[in-house]
């Protein structure tokens, strides 16, 4: 009977999980944002150059492919080969 209750507080003792490793490591990751954050917010202020040219005016031309079930291919209604 004894040994029952040995083996059951063994068990018992065995299936506790150490945190003290997680705690740990959390600490140190929470002591390391702490120390880089305030880093992120500074910064040193640039003056760009100004740019004094004049916008390109750029038509887009639209372009449409088109594959059928015959595997022919069409650019903007136009039929085209591979080669």
């Amino acid at each position: 009977m004894r040994s029952v209750k040995k083996r059951n507080s063994e068990s018992r003792l065995l299936a506790e999980i150490n945190v003290t490793p997680l705690v740990d490591v959390v600490l140190v990751l929470l002591i390391i944002f702490m120390v880089t954050a305030p880093m992120l917010q500074m910064g040193i202020d640039v003056n760009l150059p100004r740019v004094k040219s004049k916008s390109i005016d750029v038509t887009e031309e639209k372009l449409v492919l088109t594959i059928n079930g015959g595997k022919e291919i069409f650019i903007n209604k136009n039929k085209t080969s591979i080669a």
